[in-house]
């Protein structure tokens, strides 16, 4: 896939290394006067590895889109996972800012 297919939405793409790794490169970059970015996904999960529609299916919209379930963003529980989801990367990982698929 193109990498857009998001399931675990705490957890870095493997591409980018253990989670160690990924930031070690941010310190690096910012050693370097650069900044980073992540790239971000927030208006479907992929279809294939996606089990929280199994075990939360509250959390999407009852219509599917072609790229897999929507999440449900009238509900205030999962405008709050997405929120901590951002703050995580920023936090965490020291994104600089994140660049959203769609809004």
């Amino acid at each position: 896939g193109w990498g857009y297919d998001g399931v675990l939405q705490f957890a870095p793409q493997r591409g980018y290394g253990s989670p160690d790794d990924l930031k070690a490169f941010i310190d690096a970059a910012h050693g370097l006067g650069m900044m980073v970015l992540l790239d971000v996904v927030y208006n479907h999960f992929g279809p294939e590895g996606n089990f929280l529609q199994t075990y939360a299916p509250d959390f999407f919209q009852k219509n599917e889109t072609p790229w897999g379930p929507a999440p449900d963003f009238d509900s205030v529980d999962v405008r709050s996972y997405f929120l901590q989801n951002a703050l995580y990367w920023l936090q965490t990982y020291r994104f600089d800012g994140l660049r959203i698929d769609a809004a």
